[in-house]
This record gives C-alpha cells, sequence and structure tokens, in this order.
C-alpha cells in the first residue's frame, strides 16, 4: 500500500519555537497558507482515505488540504511525540540530545515518550491499517510520528526533519519490514 505522509502546517508552536507535543493550538496564518498550497499537490493523489492524528493541527490541516472529499479517520496513534516536561518549553538542543540518549527505551524519560515508544505505537496503527486493503492512503502527522517511519526505511536518512506540509511517499510494507 502506498502511504502520503504529510506533516501539518505551521502550528503556533512551532512559530514560536515551542514544544507542543499534545498541548492543544491550533495552524498560524503561515500553516494554513502551507496547507492550502499542499492541496492542490494532495489533490492529484490517488488516495481513497485521510487518517489524522486527532490533534487539532493535524485535524486543520486534513480538513483544508481535502479537496477531493474523502473520509478522514482520526488516530490517536499518529499524533506527536508526547513531551512530557519538555512541553511547551523553548526548543533547545540539550533537550533534544537528552531525548536521543533514550530513544531505545520502552519507557517515558522526564514524562516524555522516546523513539521506541512511537514506533510501537506506529506499527500498531500501521499494521492495522494493512488490514484495511487500500490500494493508497493518506496519512496526516507529526514530525516525531513520520520520522519513525522514514527511519524505519532508510535508517541512514540525513535529515530529522520533516518541513510543514511536506508530503512523502513510502510504501507501508517497507516500513512493518523494518520497524
Amino acid at each position: 500500500m502506498k502511504l502520503y505522509f504529510i506533516r501539518h502546517g505551521e502550528s503556533v508552536f512551532n512559530q514560536k519555537k515551542r514544544f507542543q507535543g499534545h498541548l492543544p493550538g491550533g495552524l498560524s496564518d503561515l500553516g494554513k497558507q502551507q496547507a492550502k498550497q499542499a492541496s492542490e499537490n494532495i489533490k492529484k493523489l490517488d488516495a481513497e482515505i485521510i487518517y489524522s492524528s486527532d490533534l487539532e493541527r493535524a485535524d486543520q490541516t486534513a480538513q483544508i488540504i481535502n479537496l477531493n472529499h474523502l473520509p478522514i479517520v482520526y488516530d490517536q496513534r499518529i499524533r506527536e511525540r508526547h513531551y512530557g516536561n519538555y512541553q511547551n518549553q523553548i526548543i533547545k538542543q540539550s533537550m533534544r540530545d537528552e531525548l536521543a540518549l533514550h530513544k531505545d527505551e520502552n519507557k517515558l524519560f522526564n514524562g516524555a515518550e522516546t523513539d521506541k515508544m512511537i514506533q510501537i505505537r506506529l506499527k500498531d496503527f500501521l499494521q492495522e491499517l494493512k488490514t484495511k486493503n487500500h490500494k493508497s492512503a493518506i496519512i496526516v502527522s507529526h514530525n516525531g510520528t513520520i520520522v519513525q517511519a522514514i527511519n524505519a526505511i532508510d535508517p541512514n536518512w540525513n535529515s530529522k526533519k520533516v518541513q510543514n506540509c511536506q508530503i512523502i511517499e513510502l510504501d507501508l510494507d517497507q516500513i512493518l519490514a523494518n520497524i
């Protein structure tokens, strides 16, 4: 199955350079423009359905890009990382470094989800998605979740950031074989 991952448009938290995680908050004006621009490319895709994180910024993006009036299914398993004690804090490299040290642990670090925890919930979502027998689907999600899908296929991927409203095409079976 072909999957089109798209990161939500810029959020107000992104604009302020703060960890948002699961905190509520919608798109900035720029984020809404990014989603509108992406909608023209999304419209051309052969997708049958949209799966979206239930967080507001992803929901807003899914609504804006849905020019083909596809059904939208919301799922908490494709949410952003819960940043625990880091949520609402200004992003610092030292915080990212601390999280990276604990990436392979299956337990919260400083209240934050680790990469391993995101991989587990993403794999659960993708295994269920495989049973739906879609030919292709759009997944509106977040940087942390999309990076885990990409890293499953290409651990040497040289970027740890997906741009707002960037569309990344991945193969479901390749992800599941490696996550």
